[in-house]
C-alpha cells in the first residue's frame, strides 16, 4: 500500500506443521463443541456460527465422507445437513451433528446415517433431490475439490502488536504478527510451539501487514492447502478462516476503523462518547458503565464512504470533522481523502484548469479509480463478504490490557497518592506477611516503589493480597471496598472453565460484579470513569464472554512473551531492514521443532513433505539430558497430565495434585466441588476448607479437612441479613466437632488465605508481624486466578445489580461536591 517491503511465512506452512507435528495434532479439535465444559474456542458461541466456517465434512468409517449443504439418508428418512459438532461425551470417531429441514431441527449421531449424499446421488442418478420447490443438492461442491481427502475449516487467531526490535524497549519499533490455531485445546495452546510467526517489520504498517493477512485468508477460502495428517496417516485437505484478532486496545482501534483512545467517540464496539462536557455529566457517566448502541460494518462503510464523499468537494476539514464526529477514522480513507482534497486544491489554483464543477467531476473520476484500486479503506473489510469476519465484534475486549493493565494499573496508581509514607511502610510490611501459596513471591518493596511500572504478573499478584493488606493498615473503606470489588471482578474474568448448563447464571454474577466495581469507583475516583477509555470498554467484556467462552481464550498474555523471541531475531540481525532475517531464524527454529517431535514437515529444496530419519533421532537422544534441554530450547516441552484416579495420589507427608494443578498438602486451604454443611441446626455452607492431614489407604486418597465457615453479617432489625458479598471473605475455622473426611478428587482448588489481624489485633514489630489473639479467624484473599468460577462459590454469587443510573447519580453527585 505504501511501498513498503516485507516477508512473510505463507500460513499454509504453519498448518501443515500443526497437522504433521504429532504434539499438536493430538490438540486439535476440528469440530466445534456443545459439551458441558467450556474452556476453548471450539466450545464457544462463535465456533461454527457462520455458516461459511463450519467444518464441512465428518468421517462416517467405511461408508466414506458425509458433508454439510447435502441431503442424507437417515433411518427416519432424508435430511439436510447444515452443521456437525461434537456432543457431550461422544468419542472421537463420532460426531453428532445438528440437521435442519425447513423449520424442523433434529440432532442425531452420525451412527444413524444410512447412506450419505454420494451414496444417495449414485444410486438415484440424481444430483439434487425437490423439497418444497426447493432443489437440495446431494453432492457438496467440495467432493470435486477434495478429491476423496477429508475436509477441515480450521480458526486462526491472529496477533498484531508493535514492539522494540533491540535490547532496549525505547527504540526500534517492530510490527509483528504472530498467528496460533484457534482450534487446539487449552493445554497444547500454553505452549510456545503453538505460536507461529506471520510477519515483523520495521517499515510496514499495520494497515500493510493486515492486506497480506487477508490475501492469505482469500487464498485459503478459495482454493485451501493440503496437508499430511499424522494421526489419520493420510493427506487432508484444510482451509482456514479468521477467527479473531488480539491486540492491545491502540492496536484495536486502528485495526477496527476507529478514532483511537483520545478521540471523542473511542469506543470501537458502539457508539458512546462526545465532548468532556457531556462525559462528565450525568448522562454520559451513565452511558460510561454500559455498552451503547453498537457499530456495525454497514455503518462503518456508510462513514467512510461519506468522508469519501465530502474529500470530494475541495472542502478543508469536511471529512476529518465527520471522522471525529462519528469515531470512524481509517487510515487509508484518510490518506486518500488528503490525496483527493489536494488534487482539488491544486486544480483549482491551476490558472489554466477546469471549472468548479468540472474539476468535481474530475475528483469523482479519481476516488472511483481509488476504490477500484481497493486503496480505499480497511483491508480487513474483504474478509467480511468471505467468512465473515467482523472488525467491530471479532476485536475482542482484551483482559490483559484493559483489566490489568488498564483498571487494576488505575486502582493501583490512585491508591498510592493516597497513601502517606508511613502507610507504604505499613503497606510493605503486610504484603510481606502475606500468604503467597500459589502467587508466587512477592516483591513488596518493588511493587510499592515502582508501583507506576509494573507489569502484568504483579498486577495480577497485587490483586490477590492488596485488598488484605490494605485493610490491615486501615485506610479508608472506599479504597478497601473498590480493591474487593475489582479484585471479585478480575477473577470472574480470567475463570479459565465454566460449565454450559450455568452460563447464564455466570453472566449474571459477573455483571453485578461490573457494576458493583463501577459503583465502588464511582465513590472513590468518578473522574477516571470520564478520563480513560478503557473503563467504558470493559462494559463490552460480557459481551465478548458470550462470544468466546473464556475470555483467557482470546488474552494476549501468550502472545506478549512470544515478543522476546522476536526481539532477539532482530538483534542478530544487521541489516536496517531485519524482517527477512527474522522471518528465516524463526522459520529455522520452527522446523527444528519439528524435527525434534518426529513430525513431518515441508521441504521448500525439494517441494515434498519429509520426515527426519532414525539416525537424526538417535544423535538428538545420544545423551541422558539431550532431549530434555533440546526441547526446552525450542519451547516444545510437554507438561504430563495430571489424573484424578485414587492411585495416583502422593502418599502421607507428600503433596496430592488437584483438578486445578495445584498441590496441595496438610495445612493448605482448599475449595471443594461439593458444598459442606455445619451440623448445628443453622443452615449455614462452604465450599473452602483447611487440610488437617492426608490420608492413605488400598490405593485410595482422602483429605480430612476442617472447614472454614463464612462468618454472616449481623442480623437487621427484622432479623434477616444482608448476604453481602464483601462481607463474605470473612471465615471462622471450623471446631474438631466440624472435621470430615472426603474423597481427594472433591477438592478442585487451592485456596489461599490470610488472618484476619484487624479483628485479633494484630501488630508490627520491627519488619514482621507478630500474632496474638485467636488465630482461628481467616479472610481468604478475593482475587484467585486458578479455577476461579469453583472458587467464587466459597464467597458466593452476586445477585443484586446496581443500575447504571445508580451509578451515574453517584459519580456525578461526588464529582460537583
Amino acid at each position: 500500500m505504501e511501498g513498503h517491503t516485507l516477508y512473510f511465512k505463507p500460513i499454509k506452512g504453519l498448518l501443515r506443521s500443526d497437522f504433521g507435528n504429532p504434539v499438536m495434532r493430538a490438540g486439535l479439535q476440528l469440530y466445534s463443541r456443545r459439551q458441558e465444559t467450556i474452556n476453548t474456542y471450539m466450545d464457544s458461541r462463535m465456533a461454527g456460527s457462520d455458516v461459511r466456517t463450519r467444518p464441512p465434512m465428518v468421517d462416517l468409517g467405511e461408508r466414506g465422507h458425509a458433508y454439510i449443504h447435502e441431503v442424507v439418508c437417515h433411518e427416519a428418512g432424508l435430511l439436510f445437513v447444515t452443521a456437525w459438532y461434537r456432543a457431550e461425551g461422544c468419542e472421537a470417531h463420532q460426531h453428532p451433528y445438528h440437521l435442519s429441514v425447513g423449520s424442523d431441527v433434529l440432532q442425531i449421531p452420525t451412527s444413524s446415517i444410512t447412506q450419505s449424499g454420494k451414496e444417495l446421488s449414485y444410486r438415484n442418478s440424481a444430483t439434487h433431490v425437490l423439497y418444497q420447490n426447493k432443489q437440495l443438492p446431494l453432492l457438496n461442491r467440495l467432493r470435486k475439490v477434495a478429491q476423496g481427502r477429508p475436509v477441515y475449516n480450521v480458526p486462526m487467531f491472529a496477533f498484531l502488536d508493535d514492539m522494540s526490535g533491540a535490547v532496549s524497549k525505547r527504540w526500534n519499533k517492530h510490527n509483528v504478527c504472530v498467528v496460533q490455531n484457534a482450534a487446539l485445546d487449552l493445554d497444547t495452546m500454553k505452549l510456545d510451539a503453538s505460536l507461529k510467526l506471520f510477519t515483523a517489520s520495521n517499515d510496514a504498517t499495520p494497515q500493510e501487514i493486515c492486506q497480506a493477512l487477508t490475501q492469505e485468508f482469500e487464498s485459503f477460502h478459495r482454493d485451501g492447502t493440503v496437508c499430511w495428517d499424522v494421526e489419520r496417516q493420510e493427506s487432508v485437505l484444510v482451509f482456514a478462516h479468521l477467527a479473531a484478532i488480539l491486540s492491545d486496545n491502540p492496536m484495536a482501534a486502528e485495526l477496527a476503523s476507529n478514532i483511537g483512545m483520545k478521540g471523542m467517540y473511542s469506543c470501537r464496539c458502539c457508539v458512546f462518547g462526545g465532548n468532556k462536557e457531556y462525559k462528565a455529566s450525568e448522562q454520559g457517566l451513565v452511558a460510561a458503565t454500559k455498552p451503547g448502541q453498537p457499530r456495525t460494518m454497514h455503518t462503518l462503510r456508510e462513514d467512510l464512504n461519506k468522508q469519501l464523499d465530502l474529500a470530494t468537494t475541495g472542502l478543508k476539514g469536511a471529512w476529518s470533522s465527520q471522522a471525529k464526529s462519528t469515531g470512524v477514522k481509517d487510515k487509508l480513507t484518510s490518506a486518500a481523502c488528503k490525496m483527493l482534497v489536494d488534487e482539488f486544491e491544486a486544480r483549482r489554483h491551476d490558472e489554466d484548469g477546469p471549472e468548479e464543477d468540472d474539476i468535481e467531476e474530475e475528483i469523482n473520476v479519481l476516488k472511483q479509480q481509488v476504490i477500484e484500486d481497493q486503496r480505499h479503506w480497511n483491508p480487513l473489510f474483504k474478509l467480511f463478504d468471505l467468512t465473515g469476519f467482523d472488525v467491530t465484534k471479532h476485536l475482542p475486549c482484551e483482559i490483559l490490557h484493559t483489566v490489568l493493565l488498564g483498571t487494576v494499573k488505575y486502582l493501583n496508581r490512585a491508591t498510592m497518592k493516597l497513601l502517606s509514607e508511613g502507610q507504604k511502610k505499613e503497606l510493605v510490611a503486610w504484603l510481606t506477611e502475606a500468604n503467597t501459596q500459589g502467587i508466587g513471591q512477592l516483591q513488596a518493596g518493588y511493587l510499592v516503589k515502582h508501583s507506576g511500572s509494573l507489569v502484568e504478573r504483579e498486577m495480577k499478584q497485587l490483586c490477590q493480597v492488596m485488598p488484605w493488606a490494605l485493610q490491615q493498615i486501615k485506610v479508608d473503606p472506599n479504597v478497601v471496598e473498590v480493591w474487593r470489588a475489582q479484585a471479585i471482578l478480575a477473577a470472574g474474568l480470567h475463570s479459565p472453565t465454566l460449565q454450559r448448563s450455568s452460563m447464564t447464571q455466570w453472566k449474571d454474577h459477573l455483571k453485578c460484579a461490573l457494576h458493583r466495581f463501577y459503583m465502588a469507583f464511582a465513590t472513590f475516583n468518578p473522574r477516571c470513569i470520564t478520563l480513560k477509555p478503557k473503563m467504558h470498554l470493559l462494559s463490552h467484556a460480557l459481551e465478548d464472554l458470550d462470544r468466546y467462552g473464556t475470555l483467557p481464550v482470546v488474552s494476549t498474555e501468550r502472545f506478549e512473551g512470544f515478543n522476546a523471541i522476536v526481539r532477539h531475531a532482530s538483534m542478530l540481525s544487521n541489516r536496517k531492514t531485519p524482517s527477512r532475517d527474522i522471518a528465516r531464524r524463526i522459520s529455522d527454529e520452527e522446523t527444528m521443532r519439528d524435527i525434534l517431535c518426529d513430525a513431518v514437515y515441508w521441504d521448500s529444496t525439494t517441494k515434498t513433505l519429509r520426515r527426519p530419519g532414525r539416525m537424526i533421532n538417535r544423535l538428538l537422544n545420544s545423551t541422558k539430558h539431550s532431549k530434555k534441554a533440546m526441547v526446552k530450547l525450542y519451547g516444545i516441552s510437554i507438561h504430563l497430565k495430571e489424573t484424578l484416579e485414587p492411585k495416583a495420589f502422593a502418599p502421607v507427608d507428600a503433596f496430592v495434585h488437584i483438578e486445578s494443578g495445584d498441590c496441595v498438602e496438610a495445612e493448605d486451604c482448599v475449595i471443594l466441588r461439593e458444598r459442606l454443611k455445619k451440623n448445628q441446626g443453622t443452615e449455614l455452607y462452604t465450599k473452602a476448607a483447611k487440610i488437617k492431614r492426608v490420608l492413605t489407604a488400598d490405593d485410595q486418597c482422602m483429605l480430612e479437612l476442617v472447614p472454614l465457615w463464612p462468618r454472616l453479617p449481623e442480623p437487621d432489625v427484622d432479623g434477616s441479613r444482608d448476604h453481602d458479598i464483601a462481607e463474605q471473605i470473612s471465615f471462622d475455622t471450623g471446631s474438631e466437632e466440624d472435621v470430615v473426611v472426603v474423597h481427594a478428587t472433591q477438592a478442585v482448588a487451592k485456596a489461599n488465605v490470610n488472618h484476619n489481624c484487624v479483628e485479633q489485633g494484630y501488630r508490627i514489630v520491627v519488619k514482621s508481624i507478630r500474632h496474638a489473639g485467636d488465630p482461628g479467624n481467616v479472610c481468604t484473599n478475593d482475587c484467585l486466578f486458578r479455577s476461579a468460577y469453583s472458587s467464587t462459590a466459597a464467597y458466593g454469587l452476586q445477585v443484586d445489580i446496581i443500575s447504571s443510573e445508580e451509578i451515574g447519580s453517584t459519580a456525578f453527585s461526588i464529582m460537583e461536591a
